[in-house]
Parts: structure tokens; C-alpha cells; sequence
């Protein structure tokens, strides 16, 4: 982000960087759907802005305002914009550089009908604990990532499982 503030403002990017903190600090994060400054102060923070809108809301006259005012709203406007445009680029990045990094080892895991599977579930007498149990056979797959599953010898005879708690037979004998 101070990169790109070199480029666009190579003179006095300085007096640009705190215009790049309060952009970075309002955008919200994808993943908790708020923004830092939200999650510090519990509210929105009250930008540059959002003053304007409200002198606006209140029908404040700001043609009697002096030039210099309106065009450190204006410069601050643009600032406020670039910022938010590089906080935004940065955070897609990230997200992809995370995803690439999470999913490295993900491999994908399918069953068929007639798959002999062990499944995680949890012990009766522990409730945080779990531990593998079967072999019981895949009956039908309802998505990509979720089959349903008969356990004849369980209290429930079958099961909605997730791909994550089930492991082939096959591959734990090798």
C-alpha cells in the first residue's frame, strides 16, 4: 500500500499515509463482515466523509464556505478514494495468497454408493471426544461434499456425513 503511494504520490506521500490507515481500519473484513475499527470501538467510524453527508442531510449551506475548505474536502475525498482502492486490492490479494496457502494439502475426497467408509463420531460417554467407527457403507451422496451413510448397528440407521469424518476403508489398510 505505501508502494503504491509513492507512485501516485511521490512528493508528499508522508502526509498521504494517515489517509491509508484510517481506509485500511474502515474497510470492513470479508470474513467477519465488519471493520477493525468496528470491532475496537463497537460503531462506525465517523470519517471526513460522513461529516459531509451530514452537513448535507442538514441542509447546511457550504457555498458560503471558503475555497480552501471545499478543496481540502475534495483532496481528501480523492485520498480517501485511493486508499480505499488500494485497501481493497491488498485484501483481495491476501485472500487469494490465504486460499492458496489453506487448501495446499486439500485433496479431493469422493465416495460411491456401495463405499465402505470409517466415520468420526462422537463418543457417547465423552462428548468432546470422537473416534472413527465402522466399516458402514455410503448409500447415496446429496452434494459434492456430503453422503448419507447406513449405521445398522447405531441408534440412528443413517447418517448425513461430510467428507471431512469419513475415511475409505481401502485406504486405512495400506
Amino acid at each position: 500500500m505505501i508502494r503504491s503511494l509513492l507512485d501516485r504520490f511521490s512528493d508528499c506521500w508522508d502526509t498521504a499515509l494517515p489517509w491509508v490507515l484510517f481506509a485500511y481500519r474502515e474497510v470492513p473484513v470479508e470474513t467477519l463482515g465488519c471493520s477493525p475499527f468496528e470491532l475496537m470501538f463497537g460503531r462506525t467510524v465517523p470519517g471526513p466523509l460522513m461529516l459531509v453527508k451530514t452537513a448535507w442531510l442538514q441542509e447546511t449551506d457550504l457555498s458560503t464556505a471558503k475555497q480552501n475548505v471545499v478543496e481540502l474536502i475534495i483532496n481528501t475525498r480523492e485520498r480517501l478514494r485511493h486508499a480505499l482502492e488500494v485497501a481493497n486490492t491488498q485484501a483481495t490479494q491476501e485472500r487469494s495468497k490465504a486460499k492458496v496457502w489453506y487448501n495446499r494439502r486439500a485433496r479431493l475426497r469422493t465416495f460411491q454408493p456401495g463405499d465402505k467408509v470409517l466415520v468420526l463420531m462422537p463418543m457417547p460417554e465423552k462428548p468432546l471426544h470422537a473416534k472413527y467407527h465402522g466399516p458402514y457403507a455410503v448409500e447415496q451422496q446429496l452434494g459434492p461434499v456430503d453422503y448419507i451413510i447406513t449405521t445398522p448397528d447405531r441408534r440412528k440407521t443413517k447418517r448425513v456425513c461430510g467428507h471431512m469424518s469419513l475415511v475409505n476403508c481401502q485406504s486405512t489398510r495400506n
